[in-house]
């Protein structure tokens, strides 16, 4: 197959081969972030898969202002169980490394968050109003969570 034939079944299917940019494949789509869509209290973020997923108002005007360069791509991850979560490069002032992700939620709770496991109260990972999310596991006392306090005395 030569350059000519491949060009030409690009033109077929409605595809530029000079745009400069991936014309196939899945890594094109994460490229793009989508503008959220707001209502009165509600405010919905589109994924790169075109899903719409809720979150507050007062949670988007903090994501905005943690990407002073505009909001990144978010999309759908799976962790390798079953279960997808919403996520999104990390933003510039946590200074991870590049090619590493966030889940949308640990971004919404921020310093809750640290040290403790986020969970979804409706079990629906999509769902990121900021009553639907909760923090377990998290050692609150800055001790030993199995020894209490009586057993260590004594």
């Amino acid at each position: 197959m030569d350059l000519a034939s491949i060009r030409a079944a690009f033109a077929r299917r409605g595809l530029d081969t000079n745009a400069g940019r991936p014309v196939m494949g899945r890594r094109a789509n994460y490229a793009r972030p989508v503008p959220p869509v707001t209502s009165a209290t509600t405010a919905r973020l589109r994924t790169s898969c075109g899903r719409e997923v809720p979150m507050d108002l007062e949670d988007r005007a903090r994501l905005i202002s943690l990407y002073p360069d505009g909001l990144p791509a978010f999309f759908m991850a799976g962790n390798g169980k079953g279960h997808d979560y919403v996520r999104c490069a990390p933003p510039p002032s946590a200074g991870m490394a590049r090619g590493n992700t966030v889940t949308v939620a640990r971004l919404i709770l921020a310093e809750e968050a640290i040290g403790g496991t986020v969970r979804y109260r409706d079990g629906d990972r999509c769902n990121l109003r900021r009553g639907n999310l909760r923090v377990t596991g998290k050692d609150t006392a800055g001790g030993t969570a199995s020894v209490p306090p009586e057993a260590a005395e004594g």
